[in-house]
């Protein structure tokens, strides 16, 4: 049965055909007219669009689009190269084009906590998560037996304060190149901005509550919890029940009356847009 691509409250989408488009660069006029005006030409349907800026003027620009390309697995090479030289070349863009059709490749980092990588392993193999689970890193070998009834690859690489330079070496090895997000759940070891800087790719930090930090080119941003802050149709750790989707201007509290009309004090509440994460980090 073909997967299936979630159309917030209208059914479903198959995944066939259907691009992710991320960037992010300094914010100035024509951004979201180039981008679409290339697609068009591409002969792209462009299906949603969600973009940011942090600021009114002179702040940092992102953009998550969804598209349609007929043929898009046989294209997607010379879709990706015509874009960066005539749009991402042009406004010194950051961007990742990936297929909705092709899961991500994730490696899962722990120590000796269980219940967040079982959780996930045991979603994954539900088929919930819209990812393969290609290995698990861990400092200790405590949880080898328990990863390995799931048929997933674990490598114990021993970590340490004394040895962080050497471990973390050799974890980049195993992951440059060989997969597209990293799930830290519940490993104990803090990454040096050196490992950061060079792992290439996004990583998701998983606290035992569950809420979630996401790294990606040097920008951390923190949302309340994972399955709120990631149900990005892109995410493969996303939330699946249909719900309507939120966007920057939709706080915690939509809906509700304004804070001075129930005779609370200043509102705090965080924006929980499902590209509060992505676009600030890049991330999935």
């Amino acid at each position: 049965m073909e997967e299936e691509y979630p159309s917030a409250g209208r059914g479903a989408l198959s995944v066939k055909d259907v691009g992710r488009l991320l960037l992010r660069c300094a914010d100035r006029p024509g951004l979201v007219a180039a981008v679409s005006a290339f697609l068009a030409g591409a002969g792209a349907n462009i299906v949603s669009l969600d973009q940011h800026a942090t600021e009114q003027s002179g702040g940092t620009f992102m953009q998550r689009t969804i598209f349609n390309l007929p043929g898009l697995t046989a294209a997607r090479d010379a879709l990706e190269r015509d874009f960066r030289q005539q749009v991402a070349s042009q406004f010194d863009m950051d961007f990742r084009l990936t297929e909705a059709a092709k899961p991500k490749r994730v490696a899962i980092m722990a120590s000796k906590e269980d219940h967040c990588l079982l959780d996930l392993l045991w979603r994954n193999r539900r088929r919930e998560l819209d990812m393969s689970v290609v290995m698990v890193i861990s400092n200790h070998a405590d949880l080898a037996d328990q990863v390995r009834a799931f048929s997933v690859p674990f490598l114990h690489v021993p970590a340490t304060k004394e040895n962080r330079v050497d471990a973390e070496q050799r974890q980049l090895d195993l992951l440059r190149g060989n997969v597209d997000l990293v799930v830290l759940a519940r490993y104990m070891q803090i990454l040096t901005p050196q490992f950061l800087a060079e792992v290439s790719c996004p990583l998701i930090n998983i606290h035992h509550s569950f809420s979630a930090r996401v790294h990606r080119g040097g920008a951390v941003s923190q949302g309340k919890g994972t399955r709120s802050q990631t149900r990005r149709r892109d995410s493969p750790l996303r939330d699946r029940e249909p719900r309507r989707r939120p966007d920057h201007r939709t706080g915690r509290g939509a809906g509700r009356s304004p804070p001075w009309r129930r005779g609370s004090g200043p509102s705090r509440r965080r924006c929980r847009a499902p590209c509060s994460v992505a676009c600030g980090a890049m991330a999935l």
